[in-house]
């Protein structure tokens, strides 16, 4: 009975500490990037540090309005970032598309959304960083 006592606690700690990688454990920001590649099994994603979440949120403010108002159609493989801020901070909207060919929308609905060029780089930034976490074999 005394194992028990004492090996119960630490098989939920365990556990714990291994449901998820720690890429996707959230640390400073709420903001989860999702790489839009797979229709059949989960999309990679991963949560910002505090510092990649500024570098992100300065490319994001070099926007400039798109001529369009709808992203491109569907491809297979690499369609684009979806980036998921919930509480808005750090400078990135609180849902932020970005396709394959650079069109940026921000909002949740297309219908609602605003349109931008990714003139400040933020999809080749997302790309390597995408690399860095061992994801590079999707583009």
């Amino acid at each position: 009975m005394t194992i028990l006592r004492f090996a119960i606690p630490l098989l939920i700690a365990a556990t714990i500490g291994c449901a998820a990688p720690p890429e996707s454990k959230v640390g400073a920001t709420d903001a989860i990037v999702e790489l839009d590649a797979f229709s059949g099994r989960p999309n990679p994603r991963w949560v910002l540090s505090e510092s990649d979440a500024m570098e992100l949120a300065e490319r994001l403010r070099a926007l400039s309005p798109a001529a369009t108002t709808e992203l491109p159609p569907d491809v297979l493989g690499f369609r684009g970032f979806r980036i998921h801020n919930p509480d808005g901070d750090a400078g990135i909207p609180e849902h932020v598309y970005i396709s394959h060919d650079g069109v940026v929308m921000v909002g949740s609905e297309p219908g609602d959304a605003k349109y931008y060029r990714d003139n400040g780089g933020a999809r080749q930034w997302l790309k390597a960083d995408a690399r860095k976490r061992g994801h590079g074999g999707v583009f």
